[in-house]
């Protein structure tokens, strides 16, 4: 397995690597696939491995009494599950492939001991860590302070920013269930339809079997950002 052969090796932490700590972290190193919707892990099991995803988009999920909710998406190149080898604790969400996955997976030993000396790998996790307590506060102020409209609508924006639109077709480049985008914004799947429905009939989305069509960014973002 060679490391400097993936696509994803200008982004992947692994590239925070030397030559050396490269090659023995290649010996180590095994893929995993998985089909959608198909667990990398659960929420409160022991973590076991680094991981990083080598293709696939992976959401990262917390249920809290039956409760869905999606805290993040993970796409090639990013690491998934870290928090919980650094905390030496259970993982704190489950991580479920959203398209057919194949992860890199290495010993957390591993992992933890290249930790111990490499300051450019241990900077880019303090990064990731303080940017994932940057993006909870956020998302709880949203969650607490906003009505399922603008939950709704600052979901399908944040799609958009993290999987794009066609720029043609305006069309989301990635379908989500309406399952998902509840999850998302944390709202009843009922109410989410309920939203997307009235969305629509503004003339701000159109909706398109499973797909979602952005009409009006513009307005889409007045809705989420107003007060």
């Amino acid at each position: 397995m060679n490391c400097k052969a993936c696509q994803n090796s200008a982004s992947c932490i692994i590239a925070l690597f030397n030559k050396n700590e490269q090659e023995n972290a290649m010996k180590y190193m095994t893929n995993y696939k998985y089909k959608k919707g198909k667990a990398i892990f659960y929420e409160g099991l022991d973590s076991e491995s680094f991981l990083t995803i080598k293709k696939g988009i992976v959401k990262l999920v917390r249920n809290e009494s039956n409760n869905c909710q999606i805290l993040r998406f993970a796409k090639a190149g990013d690491p998934i599950g870290y928090r919980s080898l650094i905390t030496h604790d259970v993982h704190s969400t489950s991580a479920i492939p959203l398209t057919d996955t194949t992860v890199c997976s290495f010993p957390k030993n591993v992992f933890l001991d290249e930790l111990n000396y490499n300051i450019a790998l241990t900077d880019k996790m303090l990064q990731l860590v303080a940017n994932d307590l940057k993006h909870t506060d956020a998302l709880l102020v949203h969650l607490t302070h906003k009505t399922a409209i603008k939950r709704i609508a600052k979901a399908l924006l944040n799609i958009a920013d993290i999987f794009g639109l066609n720029e043609e077709t305006k069309m989301l480049n990635t379908s989500f269930s309406r399952y998902d985008i509840s999850c998302i914004a944390s709202v009843s799947t009922e109410s989410c339809i309920r939203m997307l429905s009235e969305l629509k009939s503004k003339g701000i989305i159109d909706l398109i079997n499973r797909s979602i069509k952005i009409i009006d960014k513009k307005q889409l973002e007045l809705i989420s950002s107003s007060e």
